[in-house]
């Protein structure tokens, strides 16, 4: 293959982040005993779930908005019509409710100060297992279908494989987002909701407020919903019986409802597919729950999931060098569409782009010290099971391919160490580090030199695949934990808070960077409330919360990571409200200046190198001048151009 010489360059990416296990000690749709050591129950208890007929036969609801400014995901208006009536509980599933059934089911456990509070904290999993289970207590099929489930160390579940929803089992199930929205306009009151203003920034019991008995009730705020769906484009037309996207496995976005105590009334609205970003089936937070639906949907239909496919390189080689201080200046990372590996490289006049075409799949690249070789493995952090670790060559043909020979290898980071040696840090598990997992796997070093790879060297317990320090006296890790090895002790950061992206920082500061979910430390340290990713939050060694940079409205961040050689500089993905990760960005953490680099759809795992000798420490120069506009700073002029940008 041959460099492409591009000012502007077509790509096709797509990228998430919470990922998780594929593969675990097995549960089929009945849950087996040898993954949570007891059988599935014989003898169910009698739970009782309030349910609501819905008369929807025959009727028409409204998705979505006309609202320009709304969301491009929550747009057009699309009519859904139902040939079927259905059921849907009158309010959100209440911890009693929950905890009668899923301790013997997968042994989670709600912790929650009144059994009338909705059952909050679960994953869109946790939610489909509960449906399940209540259809087994009722002697009924079950909606959901599964080869295995996977569960933390908590017992949540964080995947089920070869998960298949059923539409047309008469089950209990979560309602489509056409259900929802049709129970929701029968009872819709925001103002007189459990929201920021009177919620005091916590759930309460459920049916407390503007409640009906024949009516749903905590549609709006309280706690946010799963719904059914996977997360699908609206049409200009009308459709019958529709039930969201098509099903894309672990990287599809799932859709919440309602609002939550800790939104404002104003900003509710019926037709919103989110409010906190993008939300895989893995994912959880304090603000959302479930209420459940029952009966069958006859021949449904679908629309397309979100996905695009251009790219744009929105500055030249002259101005990022410039922008950085630099003359040799290289990007990497994966198209997810061909599960390939893209270079850029700015060091010639005009940037060079080549796509590396084979078959093997690529995550988490990483250039090296020297910027003249590119690692990278075969399983992306969250995900469990075996990973290669490969390095080639950083040119238009990926030369000298290698693969490091040991069993599993994942997430590879280079480092330089203190007697001269280039070598690359990696892990033997990327899957999410919940006790049992964190444990199994461990961190090694492999010495790189003349294109082979040395004797790999274990060096930490556990998997520390955000950093290790180059003395191996400090490492840290993300995903969904935030641990720490400091010394010759471990421990967990952030108040045990699920994050993800950490990157420790390789100029010695043991500052460590990473995105959350909405956390609670997060959110007194700010001040405010944010969306999950909306800030990169940087932590010093001692787990400290020292900085946060938000992402401008309306994106949140994803895959970031600290640029190898420009210090206090962040390579990032900006997600838009409607999942797609759209931009590569360069975040200047001293002044929260953000700089667009790459403008596209579904972007994967940059990274961003720089020549040290010559790279800016912290800020660029002001007296560094565009050739266009020699009386403008390149900081200036790229400010100017600053998106929105017309798409090709």
């Amino acid at each position: 293959m041959r460099w492409s010489i591009f000012l502007v360059l077509l790509v096709s990416l797509f990228a998430g982040c919470g990922f998780i296990d594929d593969s675990s000690s097995g549960l089929d749709s009945s849950l087996s005993s040898s993954s949570v050591g007891e059988p599935f129950p014989v003898e169910w208890p009698q739970v009782s779930v309030e349910m609501l007929q819905m008369k929807s036969f025959n009727q028409v609801v409204s998705l979505g908005t006309n609202d320009q400014t709304a969301k491009a995901i929550e747009r057009p208006i699309m009519q859904v019509r139902f040939d079927y009536d259905f059921s849907i509980g009158r309010h959100e599933v209440t911890c009693g409710e929950f905890n009668k059934l899923m301790p013997l089911t997968t042994g989670l456990t709600l912790q929650c100060a009144s059994e009338n509070l909705p059952a909050t904290d679960l994953t869109f999993n946790d939610a489909v297992l509960f449906a399940n289970a209540l259809s087994k207590a009722k002697n009924l099929d079950t909606a959901y279908t599964y080869t295995y489930a996977v569960l933390d160390s908590n017992y949540h579940c964080l995947g089920l494989e070869n998960y298949a929803f059923h539409p047309e089992v008469e089950g209990f199930r979560l309602p489509t987002e056409a259900e929802w929205i049709f129970a929701a306009v029968q009872n819709w009151t925001p103002d007189s909701s459990w929201n920021f203003s009177n919620s005091g920034s916590q759930v309460h019991e459920v049916c407390t407020i503007a409640a009906k008995e024949d009516l749903p009730c905590d549609m709006a705020g309280n706690a946010m919903e799963w719904v059914n769906d996977w997360l699908g484009k609206f049409q200009d037309t009308a459709m019958s019986n529709y039930v969201g996207g098509v099903d894309v496995g672990f990287l599809g976005g799932r859709i919440l409802k309602g609002g939550s105590y800790f939104m404002n009334a104003a900003d509710m609205t019926y037709y919103s597919r989110d409010d906190i970003g993008l939300y895989l089936s893995s994912m959880k937070a304090d603000i959302i729950g479930f209420r459940l639906a029952f009966g069958k949907i006859p021949n449904v239909s679908f629309t397309e999931n979100p996905a695009n496919s251009h790219v744009l390189l929105l500055l030249n080689s002259l101005e990022v060098r410039s922008l950085v201080g630099a003359s040799q200046v290289k990007l990497a990372f994966r198209n997810d569409m061909t599960r390939n590996l893209v270079l850029v490289d700015y060091s010639g006049d005009s940037p060079l782009m080549a796509e590396i075409e084979d078959r093997i799949d690529v995550f988490h690249p990483d250039i090296s010290p020297d910027g003249k070789k590119v690692a990278f493995c075969t399983k992306h952090e969250g995900l469990k099971g075996i990973s290669s670790l490969y390095v080639r060559d950083f040119n238009a043909e990926g030369t000298n391919l290698v693969r490091l020979e040991v069993e599993s290898a994942a997430i590879p980071r280079w480092r330089v160490l203190e007697n001269g040696d280039t070598v690359i840090v990696y892990v033997t598990n990327a899957a999410v580090n919940d006790d049992a997992e964190f444990k199994s796997g461990s961190t090694w070093q492999v010495k790189f030199s003349d294109g082979k790879f040395g004797i790999p060297e274990k060096i930490l317990d556990g998997s520390y695949h955000g950093g290790v320090s180059t003395d191996n006296l400090f490492a840290v890790t993300g995903s969904s934990l935030f641990r720490a090895h400091i010394g010759d002790r471990d421990t967990i950061w952030y108040g045990g808070e699920q994050i993800c992206n950490a990157s420790l920082a390789k100029d010695g500061s043991m500052r460590t960077l990473f995105l959350d979910l909405t956390g609670k430390m997060g959110r007194a340290f700010s001040g405010e409330v944010y969306k999950g990713h909306e800030k990169i939050l940087v932590v010093d060694s001692s787990g400290t919360l020292i900085q946060m940079v938000s992402a401008p409205s309306p994106y949140v961040f994803d895959h970031t990571e600290w640029v190898v050689g420009l210090k206090d500089f962040v390579i990032a993905i900006e997600v838009t409200p409607d999942g797609v990760h759209e931009k590569i960005v360069l975040v200047n953490m001293t002044n929260g200046f953000i700089t667009d680099l790459a403008y596209g759809d579904e972007l994967w795992h940059p990274a961003f190198w720089v020549q040290q000798e010559n790279a800016v420490t912290s800020v660029p120069s002001p007296e560094v001048l565009s050739p266009d506009n020699p009386g403008i700073s390149v900081n200036q002029e790229i400010a100017k151009k600053k998106l929105p940008l017309a798409r090709p």
